[in-house]
């Protein structure tokens, strides 16, 4: 293939891909998550106190600070651009790399998939896409720093990668890539040397990243900040009730590795049944009728089994991680140690990344950024006629046969997954064509979403503007921290998601507010679940009783409830959604407490 048709196939892939995330990135409005983040970007370099609970992410929050401090008044649209920037930059440094080793054209596949597919709908700029993007380049300038054996590069790649442990704490075991260093003298030179020079360099680069990150942290006024917040992230990991807790962490990525089993069996039995059933007859029409009925099987239980975090999508493509990992090392005599090093990568980043995420892999949509696209090249490359045999059954299937499945097996994957993403924008399920209404807010131009969310967000937004204003603190109870973002007002707590909190830990960081504060804050609380699918007004919600369950807990309630009521809140508007309550002890504005 020419070096013409693959810039040309590359660039068609590429317009691709961004015209979809950019028709994408308008729709979908969230209030939780990506509200959360939006206001730590807000906050990071104004109030950071507001955002302490977020600084485990400390470096995110300081690269989409700065991106709000070019575009203060950008909103959810240009951070999600930002965010669509850093995804396809990803893309473009992983068919770099990549396609020295593998056919550029079933690569840009694999590509494909991952953007469109498995990283979902457009997201905003955030810890996950900024930890792929890091690491990718970490790798690469790992690569090349031993083929060129250039210290700076290796230098380089050590420095991101330290850098990489502040966009997100748990990304310490990221270090591992360290590994790739020692790892590709092996492959190559057939010796083992983990102490040497090159591997020194990398971890100088580490040393270094950590020192001057705190260095900045301390001259920003951050570093207490960063320290009280991992001190509260290690008490809260003794807390049942904690979905990050040590222990549940744990048990759920083993319990992914099963899911990555079932989902594994499944499509080889698929696979071995379709072979079985095409040797019945050799008509045309029946050829093409079993085609469309394997893809009408497997389509069905895609669709069927889906859930809100596609966990099944996930399972299939770390499926096709490790198979193709696996056969690689499988293949030592005719394996390139090029490719071998970025297998070993792709191992490293499967495997380590999603550690720290309380759902694993399901919700680490970055660790198969190498993987799956060097999975599908490689065993694309690989298909040739095979033989089973099980006792006195014997099933032969050609090459033929394992192209035509695979392409079966691609289309419905990629078919599918448009279509949940198409019922599900970020934290905003529901058909796309319903997402059509404007929010009234400076900060939500270009977003449009249902008619249930921008109706009582349009209710709410002027109601409370009558009671606040910018810098004023606002307790907003429980799951919508992207209202003090589009108020830009101070969180009373140092997370203004309270959802976050357990109930003790909300009672602490309450009574630690105002003897510090000595006033208090107007309060916003819903009436609703306000996280993913928003659901009805629910006049139990703020029920002590209630059991506890995912995104609500009683003794979070209690603590509400008694804080109100202890110091005479009332509530001055209301639409049963949203109650908005001052107490007589509100100060209105801060500069009303300095006078």
């Amino acid at each position: 293939m020419s070096e013409l048709v693959k810039r040309k196939n590359f660039l068609i892939v590429l317009f691709v891909v961004i015209i979809y995330q950019l028709l994408c990135i308008v729709q979908g409005f969230d209030l939780s998550d990506e509200g959360w983040a939006m206001y730590f970007y807000q906050q990071i370099f104004k109030n950071p106190e507001t955002v302490g609970a977020q600084m485990p992410y400390w470096f995110t929050g300081i690269i989409g600070g700065l991106w709000y401090k070019l575009f203060p008044t950008g909103g959810f649209f240009l951070m999600r651009l930002f965010g669509v920037f850093i995804v396809t930059s990803t893309f473009c440094i992983s068919y770099n790399y990549l396609k020295k080793f593998l056919n550029p054209s079933i690569l840009l596949l694999g590509l494909a998939a991952q953007i469109l597919i498995v990283a979902g709908d457009p997201k905003p700029f955030g810890y996950n896409s900024l930890s792929a993007f890091l690491i990718i380049i970490t790798v690469v300038l790992f690569f090349n720093g031993m083929e060129k054996r250039k210290l700076f590069l290796l230098f380089s790649g050590g420095f991101l990668l330290g850098i990489n442990i502040f966009v997100r704490i748990p990304n310490i075991a990221s270090l591992v890539i360290l590994l790739l260093i020692p790892t590709y003298i092996y492959l190559k030179e057939k010796r083992f040397s983990i102490i040497n020079r090159y591997f020194f360099v990398g971890v100088l680069g580490v040393v270094v990243a950590v020192i001057s990150t705190v260095i900045v942290m301390k001259m920003l006024g951050h570093w207490n900040l960063f320290v009280n917040s991992l001190t509260a992230v290690a008490n809260s990991a003794s807390d049942k009730a904690n979905s990050h807790q040590f222990g549940t962490m744990f048990f759920q990525y083993l319990k992914n590795y099963l899911g990555i089993l079932k989902v594994g069996i499944f499509c080889m039995l698929i696979g071995i049944i379709y072979a079985g059933l095409k040797k019945l007859f050799h008509s045309s029409c029946y050829q093409y009728f079993l085609v469309l009925l394997t893809a009408a099987v497997i389509a069905y239980y895609s669709v069927k089994c889906n859930r809100a975090l596609r966990e099944n999508d996930m399972f299939f493509v770390h499926f096709i991680s490790y198979f193709s990992i696996a056969l690689i090392y499988m293949n030592v005599k005719e394996t390139r140690y090029s490719l071998k090093f970025a297998a070993f990568a792709a191992f490293l980043m499967v495997v380590f990344i999603p550690l720290g995420s309380d759902r694993g892999i399901v919700t680490i949509w970055t660790s198969s950024w190498l993987s799956l696209p060097l999975g599908i090249a490689y065993i694309y490359s690989q298909l040739k006629g095979i033989r089973i045999t099980i006792k006195d059954w014997t099933l032969s299937i050609d090459k033929k046969t394992l192209v035509e499945f695979c392409g079966i097996v691609y289309t419905v994957y990629m078919l599918t997954g448009i279509y949940k993403n198409d019922c599900c924008a970020y934290y905003d399920p529901g058909t796309r064509f319903e997402k059509v209404h404007a929010i009234n807010n400076p900060y939500c131009r270009f977003i449009y979403t249902n008619s249930y969310r921008a109706k009582l967000m349009n209710e709410l937004l002027p109601a409370l503007s009558n009671f606040v204003k910018p810098g004023d603190y606002l307790l907003a109870y429980e799951s919508i921290p992207g209202i003090n973002y589009m108020t830009d007002t101070d969180s009373y707590v140092p997370n203004a998601w309270l959802w976050c909190y357990s109930g003790e830990e909300l009672e602490k960081q309450i009574n630690k507010s105002i003897r510090e504060k000595k006033t208090f804050p107007i309060v916003l609380r819903q009436h609703f679940v306000a996280i993913n699918r928003w659901r009805e007004f629910d006049p139990n919600f703020f029920n002590k009783d209630n059991p506890d369950i995912s995104y609500s807990e009683s003794k979070r309630i209690q603590v509400i409830n008694h804080f109100l009521s202890e110091n005479n809140y009332r509530t001055v508007w209301t639409n049963n959604y949203f109650d908005i309550l001052l107490s007589e002890k509100t100060v209105h504005s801060k500069s009303d407490n300095i006078k």
